[in-house]
């Protein structure tokens, strides 16, 4: 079996859509820059009506510089504007030196919504097998100060619409997110 690949994905959009009389929003997280473009041609295809662009960037190679790692945002979200017509979401994580300026960045090359912030997986170590173990935990409300934070301080500053996606277990948890400033 194909296990959950991007074949069943794509059924999954088009599935999705047939079913639901809500917009459908694709995420995305590609490698290089065919498959950005590629796939979320396939995604727009299949029926979604936006794309999220889950760009899961760890700089771990030391030479790169801070630059170089906005300008790799910068440059998928550039191609992929560039291939489909649907809106565009970029989901990013916080890790940036100037956030407000990158975020700023990512809405004059074409996003159209941002979404705060990617969680990044951080695995532990079991000390028994004395391995790396993925340690996959759903964020918690206490989570959701910082892309409250950025999300109030880019509301109406930056032409994007504005998404939270850490911390949300309540309605409470909801509206203070939208009294903050997030659609």
């Amino acid at each position: 079996g194909e296990g959950f690949g991007p074949g069943r994905y794509l059924d999954l959009v088009r599935r999705a859509k047939a079913a639901l009389d809500i917009p459908v929003i694709a995420s995305l997280n590609g490698v290089s820059r065919a498959g950005w473009t590629g796939y979320a041609r396939d995604l727009q295809d299949a029926g979604a009506d936006a794309i999220e662009l889950n760009i899961y960037l760890i700089p771990t190679d030391r030479t790169m510089t801070g630059r170089e790692a906005e300008q790799r945002h910068l440059d998928i979200l550039t191609a992929v504007k560039a291939a489909v017509a649907v809106p565009v979401a970029v989901k990013i994580g916080p890790y940036f030196s100037a956030f407000g300026s990158m975020a700023l960045a990512l809405t004059e090359a074409g996003a159209d919504a941002l979404v705060l912030f990617n969680r990044f997986y951080q695995p532990g170590i079991d000390l028994v097998t004395l391995r790396p173990s993925p340690a996959l935990e759903l964020s918690t409300p206490s989570e959701m100060r910082l892309p409250l934070l950025w999300i109030a301080v880019l509301h109406g500053h930056i032409p994007a619409s504005l998404a939270a996606s850490t911390g949300v277990e309540s309605a409470d948890d909801v509206f203070k997110y939208l009294l903050a400033g997030a659609d």
